[in-house]
């Protein structure tokens, strides 16, 4: 077995810090300062598709790549994603049901439409397109390692894929398909992760073009806001606020969010991380991070019920998160003392 890597695993745990810090404060925009945190921190996904290329690329390289190997490992990819959330839903629905006081669903709806929805992840609740974009992607996979073999390919890829990420800007009747239509953008994104790992693209370059990337765009959406008439923008997102670019995922959103990842790529190679105390913590983030990522939207619920400030919501979300993650890994001996 390959041994882990503990720079993944910072960036994987840096991720779903993110996340939480995301969902936390969306509900504080009332503040200036939170509100800014809040629009800025949303490049978390782009980190963790990168994380999972870093560990998929191995394993999937090391295999027989024959029919039934590829089967084998399609099968157990999607059921290490599915199987999860399914039981996420179990346990938020029967809290929903045994304690409706204290949990509200925090967007989950106990009608038989809603639920199919989610269980099939074609609608519902809202963070089943993370689990359907994982899904997505893991299915993708062995195409976008192909692409990244052939330089050509690749090459084509890369401008044929930018091209509708950039055309997403211009056609926000797209949004409302976010669902089908993401796969282009985040396969853009498994692809160039797939380059760096096998160290066809170099981190810094990366860095350097989406930050260019995310300037020029910055100027140009403040520019036509100001400059272009109401009645001639067609829709056209013409904010600086991140959600508005996520879903689908456009040029834009893209362009910052890469720059981020590939920002907080290298400073998590600062000695900075090799605290003992901090290392554990990280690991143990990393290795239990699906499992936080829905224990989180569970006690987000709860907590809604106490009027916090947006620094005592997040503590309060994060500590209970985290005990009741630990006490979960612990009894299913995942958790390894040292």
């Amino acid at each position: 077995m390959r041994p882990r890597s503990y720079h993944i695993d910072i960036l994987r745990a840096i991720s779903l810090l993110i996340i939480i810090l995301t969902h936390v404060t969306q509900y504080h925009l009332s503040n200036p300062i939170t509100s800014f945190i809040w629009n800025y921190s949303h490049f978390a996904v782009v980190l963790f598709i990168f994380c999972s290329v870093s560990v998929l690329l191995p394993s999937y390289e090391r295999m027989e790549h024959t029919v039934a190997s590829i089967t084998r490992w399609y099968k157990k990819r999607v059921v290490r994603l599915i199987l999860p959330f399914y039981w996420y839903l179990l346990a938020h629905f029967s809290l929903m049901i045994v304690f409706p006081t204290i949990f509200s669903g925090n967007g989950l709806k106990l009608n038989f439409d809603f639920i199919l929805k989610s269980v099939f992840l074609t609608g519902g609740i809202d963070l089943n397109w993370l689990v359907l974009l994982f899904i997505e992607l893991a299915l993708i996979f062995p195409i976008m390692e192909y692409i990244s073999r052939k330089k050509s390919l690749a090459t084509f890829y890369f401008l044929l894929s930018t091209f509708f990420v950039t055309a997403t800007l211009f056609l926000p009747s797209l949004h409302s398909l976010y669902r089908v239509y993401m796969i282009i953008a985040w396969s853009l994104v498994t692809l160039i992760s797939i380059l760096v790992v096998k160290q066809k693209l170099k981190p810094l370059h990366i860095f350097i073009i989406s930050g260019i990337s995310f300037g020029l765009q910055f100027f140009f959406l403040g520019f036509f806001a100001k400059v272009v008439p109401i009645h001639l923008k067609g829709g056209i997102a013409t904010t600086h606020n991140l959600i508005s670019h996520k879903y689908p995922p456009d040029l834009y959103y893209l362009s910052y969010a890469i720059f981020m990842s590939f920002l907080v790529y290298k400073l998590t190679k600062l000695h900075l991380f090799e605290v003992v105390l901090l290392k554990r913590f990280l690991t143990f983030v990393s290795k239990s991070s699906y499992t936080l990522f829905f224990i989180h939207y569970i006690v987000l619920d709860a907590s809604l019920r106490w009027r916090l400030s947006v620094g005592a919501h997040l503590l309060v979300v994060l500590v209970t998160t985290m005990g009741i993650t630990y006490l979960i890994e612990k009894w299913r001996g995942r958790v390894v003392e040292k």
